[in-house]
């Protein structure tokens, strides 16, 4: 990780020591607008979580963000907050390339989406916690659904 991520004002950049902020941008529908995607990984110290997947388009700079960030270590749990495509696109990538890892939140319709992979998907209420190690990452409730 270089710490010129975090002075260059483009992404990937480091958010904290153990947060990465990664994703891109696109031409949005209104003229001169920019559409931001982003997804952040944080890594405890006994488990990885990446909230968010990316937009299918950034997938390479994403991927060579995450793996970078990660190391040798796992990518453990996998948050698409809703199946928007910038927030889950990527979901089947990463639990392909990551096969141990497990994907949490309001998992309930997912099972449309991808049924070969529901065996991978943990339903979470909000309150619930996964415990990073050094840190707890808690659920809140969805402001809308």
């Amino acid at each position: 990780m270089t710490e010129t991520w975090a002075r260059t004002g483009t992404l990937p950049r480091l958010i904290a020591p153990d947060c990465l902020w990664t994703g891109g941008c696109l031409a949005a529908s209104v003229p001169g607008f920019l559409a931001h995607y982003s997804c952040f990984l944080i890594k405890g110290t006994r488990a990885t979580i990446l909230i968010d997947t990316g937009h299918p388009i950034h997938a390479e700079q994403v991927e060579r963000d995450i793996a970078g960030f990660l190391g040798d270590r796992p990518l453990d749990f996998i948050f698409p907050t809703h199946a928007e495509l910038p927030h889950a696109g990527l979901l089947e990538r990463w639990l392909r390339k990551w096969p141990e890892a497990v994907a949490v939140g309001d998992m309930r319709d997912w099972h449309l989406y991808l049924p070969q992979m529901t065996h991978r998907f943990r339903q979470v209420a909000p309150g619930e916690v996964i415990d990073l190690g050094d840190r707890d990452f808690t659920f809140l409730p969805a402001l809308w659904r």
